[in-house]
This record gives C-alpha cells, sequence and structure tokens, in this order.
C-alpha cells in the first residue's frame, strides 16, 4: 500500500485528535459533501436528460429528510457513543446503538436501490439520473445534520478543553 493511501485510509479510520469528534462527524466534513454533492445535483439537472429528473429529485429530497431526521435521532439517542467514537467504525457502531439510527442506514441502500430502479424504467442517462438523484438525498440528509454536528464537535472541545 503506498504512502498517500495509508494516509487516506488513516483519515477515514484513525481520528488523532483527543480533542473532537471523528472527522467523519465534523462539520467541515459535512460542509465538504454537501458542496460535492450540491456539484453532482447541478450538473444532473443542467447537462443530464433524463424525463423524470423533477420525480428523482423529489423522491431523493424526501427520502433524505427523512434519513436526516433519522439521524438526527440517532444522534441524540446515543450522543456519548458519537462523543468517544474515535474511529468511523466507532461512528457506525454509534449509529447503529439505536433503532432511529439503523433506519437511517438501512433507508441509504433503500434510496439508492429506489432511485435506480425508477432511473431505469425510462429511457435517458440511467446511471446518471440515479447519481444526481443520490447527490440529492445525501445533500438534503447532510444539511439537516450539519447543525448537530457542530454542537457535537463543540461539546467534545469544551469536555477536553
Amino acid at each position: 500500500m503506498s504512502h498517500e493511501s495509508r494516509r487516506l485510509w488513516s483519515w477515514l479510520i484513525f481520528d488523532v485528535s483527543q480533542n473532537s469528534v471523528h472527522k467523519s462527524l465534523r462539520p467541515t466534513s459535512v460542509l465538504i459533501v454537501m458542496a460535492m454533492t450540491a456539484t453532482v445535483v447541478s450538473i444532473f439537472v443542467i447537462g443530464v436528460p433524463h424525463p423524470k429528473k423533477a420525480l428523482l429529485l423529489l423522491i431523493a429530497g424526501s427520502l433524505g429528510i427523512v434519513a436526516g431526521v433519522l439521524q438526527l435521532l440517532a444522534i441524540s439517542a446515543a450522543r456519548h457513543r458519537f462523543l468517544s467514537a474515535s474511529t468511523a467504525l466507532g461512528v457506525r457502531k454509534a449509529m447503529t446503538a439505536s433503532k432511529a439510527g439503523l433506519g437511517a442506514i438501512l433507508l441509504v441502500w433503500i434510496s439508492a436501490a429506489l432511485l435506480l430502479f425508477v432511473t431505469f424504467t425510462e429511457r435517458g442517462a440511467p446511471v446518471a439520473g440515479a447519481v444526481g438523484a443520490f447527490a440529492a438525498f445525501i445533500f438534503v440528509r447532510e444539511a439537516i445534520t450539519l447543525k448537530r454536528c457542530y454542537d457535537l464537535e463543540q461539546s467534545a472541545q469544551a469536555k477536553t478543553g
């Protein structure tokens, strides 16, 4: 494994900072994800011809709202687990500690399958449609959880600072 690969994996899995939440829960990371998904959604809306574009975005946005609310409930139910999570697996364990967290994870997979199904029922660019719609799902979900991630990071810094 190359040095760059090891750095990437260590960034994703291990958190060297003891005064903050895991990197995947930091507001900066959430904002980066939101910027990337907004770009993909913009490309989809502007450049991809798909007859069900509005329907896809409506489905994706609606499912994103539900997933975001479930994530908020999961963070509230297991706040101490999220604060103590130092790896990506720790964050996943914190998510699965509640029914809401399990529901949020399950909804990601259900949404992806549903969006793929809807995009493949029409002519056009099915893969681009599914990717664009799924990016909208992720954007909405992350937008809903952004403030809670900020609150988690503030709590972690107050606890150690």
